[in-house]
């Protein structure tokens, strides 16, 4: 009898307390505008600071009243914490509700005071009534009409690009369209902009396989990470979407993504401007920039992560402060720059600032879509930047070909000269060693004929005096023989090259021309300050010219005055001027017989010098040869 009251006594108690724990719930009474309400209210919570609880812990804990309700003043933010609520809906006979929260460990159902789990299906959906994403830390449960069921869920809002921390509850099938909704809207845009980009990619590729700049690699490595950076904030926005968040979170590389963005961002500015030689002081500060954004990571890392020092956005705020900053310090820089390149490059580094400055303003649906047409625009601009780099390169390109011709060209020339002045010596030195040999060999045999004719021609010994006039006319001829090689030598002798000599030289062919006759002559003869050197070619025409006319003066002029003129009248270029007094003759008339003057005017062509002749009939001749030392015009 005893025995039977204990047990009756025991089954009142528990009565009792389930009385008490069923009391003590605020049960979540769905109506039919429940979408998007917030389950605070009628929630408890138990924090779990440490993560040391196991779900039969807490579900004893749960047991025991240790779950605290309306807790608006105990902080579940970044910390462990354990939910349970009760749902209850009576106006249809079946609802799916979808659950929401920031972060989702785990979840189970309390029934029957025993504690099942609700299983994970990992990324993809299970369509089981009782179905939970895990990547995104929702859960779908069936309730039929008047059914009340206790769920405990381990929760740890530690990031809140997921939602809110407290959980909000949705009708499944209005949250599924609304999402498939906007999906086509964001997925079709977000396709116009992964494509525009993917085309200003595939033209900075292109650009980098035929130019091979460090600029242009710098450009390409920004446009990867910035479409990789559109890419996983178009993952993280569209739900449904195939992703890699499955392996990699969202939160985890924001942070990096950013840095990554920032950096090559520098290293783009830096090269395209060349800021190592043109701006030093712009690129130490850019340097510091972008190890400021490198070493931001890992501290971030130990101070959010491993020390708790602070929230998930300390980090990225930084990191985009950082950017920010170093887009406003390249604006101010090189806003004023004559380059239009660097206006260019002003002008979408003003646009990516606008799209970071929207983010901490606006809603996530408006500043997603701002920083997205900035860099739409900020590419466009920075292309036209890539377009103007590229004539420049191709300018550069060109002038240094160019340059590279000319050097060549000049190059042979002076390689041509080089080898003109060595043949030139070398003709000197031969012309000299010949002239040398004839004077020395021949000059002294045709001395020693005339000196030993003129001997015996005066002897005793010879009585016949034709014998001794044939001896006579044999030295004379020697003599003769003697003064012409005299003259080869001269036109031999490299000597002789010179205009003092070569005045000289035509001062004695004159006064050899007219010995035994009575004309006059005039000599005009200055000596020039740096007694230049004639071409050996020139000379030699020029003594054959001057001969032809003495020679013309001899037999046509009948002249009583002569007129010899030789000098420079530019540095490199000399006059010979020769007048007569004579009979002169008329120009006009053809003269078919005269060869002197072919000859002349023959020669005066071969050495490209200009020739006049001036004759008027009982005034004389002029005849004037103006031309190039060195035989070119």
């Amino acid at each position: 009898m005893s025995s039977l009251r204990c047990q009756y006594t025991l089954l009142l108690l528990v009565w009792i307390n389930l009385l008490g724990f069923s009391a003590s719930i605020d049960m979540c009474n769905l109506n039919e505008n429940f979408h998007g309400q917030n389950l605070m209210s009628c929630s408890q919570f138990l924090l779990d600071k440490d993560e040391k609880m196991t779900s039969n812990q807490a579900f004893e804990c749960y047991r025991t009243n240790k779950f605290l309700s309306k807790s608006d003043d105990i902080n579940f933010n970044r910390n462990h914490h354990w939910i349970s609520f009760t749902l209850r809906q009576d106006f249809l006979d079946e609802l799916n509700v979808l659950i929401k929260f920031s972060d989702l460990r785990g979840a189970w159902v309390i029934r029957n005071d025993s504690l099942l789990p609700i299983l994970y299906s990992g990324y993809l959906p299970d369509y089981h009534p009782n179905t939970i994403f895990k990547d995104h830390h929702r859960i779908v449960y069936g309730l039929k009409k008047g059914q009340a069921v206790t769920l405990l869920f381990k929760s740890y809002p530690k990031y809140f690009e997921h939602g809110p921390p407290v959980p909000h509850i949705y009708d499944a099938l209005q949250y599924e369209q609304e999402i498939q909704k906007k999906l086509t809207i964001t997925t079709f845009l977000n396709g116009i902009v992964l494509g525009i980009m993917a085309l200003f990619l595939t033209i900075a590729i292109l650009v980098f396989f035929f130019f091979r700049e460090k600029a242009y690699l710098a450009y390409l490595i920004y446009l990867f990470f910035v479409i990789t950076y559109l890419w996983r904030d178009f993952e993280y926005l569209n739900l449904y979407f195939f992703s890699s968040m499955k392996f990699v979170a969202w939160h985890e590389t924001k942070l990096i993504m950013n840095c990554l963005v920032g950096t090559s961002y520098i290293f783009f500015v830096k090269y395209f401007m060349n800021t190592k030689v043109d701006f030093p002081h712009a690129h130490r500060m850019l340097n510091f920039l972008a190890w400021l954004l490198f070493i931001i990571i890992p501290v971030d890392y130990i101070g959010s992560e491993i020390l708790g020092v602070w929230g998930y956005r300390v980090g990225i705020y930084f990191a985009g402060a950082i950017v920010l900053i170093s887009q406003i310090f390249f604006n101010v820089y090189f806003i004023r720059s004559p380059d239009p390149m660097a206006r260019y490059i002003v002008y979408g580094t003003i646009l990516l600032a606008i799209g970071a400055i929207s983010i901490p303003l606006f809603h996530v649906d408006i500043h997603t879509w701002i920083v997205r047409c900035c860099f739409i625009l900020e590419i466009v601009f920075f292309t036209a930047a890539l377009s103007l780099n590229i004539k420049k390169v191709r300018r550069a390109k060109t002038n240094a070909e160019e340059a590279l011709k000319v050097s060549k060209i000049i190059n042979d020339f002076e390689t041509e000269i080089k080898l003109a002045k060595e043949r030139e010596l070398t003709a000197d030195l031969i012309r000299n060693e010949i002239s040398r040999d004839i004077h020395d060999e021949i000059g002294a045999e045709l001395t020693k004929i005339s000196l030993s004719s003129h001997l015996i021609s005066k002897s005793d010994k010879i009585t016949d005096a034709n014998t001794k006039l044939k001896i006579a006319l044999l030295g004379d001829a020697a003599f003769t023989a003697q003064t012409q090689l005299r003259l080869l030598l001269f036109s031999i002798n490299p000597t002789y090259d010179h205009l003092d000599s070569i005045q000289a030289y035509f001062k004695e062919i004159a006064q050899h021309y007219f010995t035994d006759s009575h004309e006059i002559l005039h000599f005009e003869l200055h000596h020039h300050p740096s007694n230049p050197k004639m071409d050996r070619i020139v000379r030699s025409q020029l003594i054959m010219i001057y001969k032809e006319i003495l020679t013309n003066i001899v037999k046509h002029a009948a002249t009583k005055n002569i007129w010899i003129k030789l000098v420079m009248i530019s540095p490199n270029e000399f006059e010979l001027d020769v007048r007569d007094d004579g009979r002169g003759y008329d120009q006009n008339l053809n003269r078919i017989s005269s060869s002197g003057i072919k000859n002349i005017n023959d020669r005066c062509h071969k050495i490209r010098a200009k020739l006049s002749i001036v004759s008027k009939i009982g005034k004389g001749t002029s005849i004037k040869v103006v031309g190039n030392m060195n035989g070119v015009n």
